[in-house]
């Protein structure tokens, strides 16, 4: 394995991880919609940098790794008009790695009125600042892999009453069945890619299933045009 280079890509520095923590704690303060912002936000900036990477630094990454999947997926996306796109997709990497090692919790929330949390969306850019902050100084390789654990962690542990307060599992479930319910089911997909081996459904009841389901669904809506613009020309 070439050196420099971390086998898991993760920042294991105790200050980082205490800083990690501090900011997990910042988005689950906000509604759904502005932690999503938050995320977005921060990923944009880290993007920007990360962008100009020569794709040898990407390439030596990656076979550090020692992982065939994401080197077939590095070598396919080499093939497209943007690929350090590839980073994105490093993103969703880390943030499935940490809904599947399962180390969060959802706690019950100290939130108030559904009203606070509708209107605090002008609090999503200093703690988006606050992730850039952490992230932009760290290797590109650290820092995707601290914003795709965030964003893994704020899934597992964004407060039911916050989520529940915008509607968003009634919005899903009309989206997948076309008319306004409460009974809907997660797609099989979803299982396929995010738990093969029913390591999330031996474990969570299909309530909080439903909740992974929900935010990850908005997550990937909030940072569609990363797929949208992922294009051969």
């Amino acid at each position: 394995m070439p050196s420099g280079f971390p086998r898991d890509s993760l920042a294991k520095d105790r200050a980082v991880e205490a800083k990690t923590a501090t900011l997990l704690e910042a988005l689950n303060s906000l509604s759904v919609n502005s932690a999503l912002w938050a995320l977005r936000t921060a990923f944009n900036s880290f993007f920007s940098k990360a962008s100009q990477l020569p794709l040898e630094s990407i390439d030596s990454w990656v076979t550090s790794l020692d992982n065939h999947s994401i080197e077939a997926r590095w070598n396919f996306q080499k093939q497209m008009k943007r690929p350090h796109l590839f980073l994105y997709a490093m993103f969703g990497y880390f943030k499935l790695r940490t809904l599947r090692e399962d180390t969060y919790r959802r706690m019950g929330s100290k939130r108030t009125t559904t009203q606070e949390r509708k209107d605090d969306f002008d609090r999503h850019l200093p703690i988006a600042n606050l992730i850039s902050q952490l992230v932009l100084p760290l290797p590109f390789y650290e820092g995707v892999a601290i914003l795709g654990q965030l964003a893994g962690a704020w899934m597992m542990t964004c407060p039911e009453s916050t989520i529940r307060s915008e509607h968003s599992i009634e919005h899903v479930g009309k989206w997948l069945t076309g008319h306004e319910t409460t009974e809907w089911n997660v797609p099989s997909a979803w299982f396929e890619m995010y738990d093969p081996e029913n390591d999330l459904r031996s474990k969570f009841p299909a309530t909080e299933l439903k909740l992974l389901y929900t935010l990850d669904f908005w997550l990937n809506l909030a940072f569609e045009d990363y797929d949208v613009n992922n294009t051969r020309d």
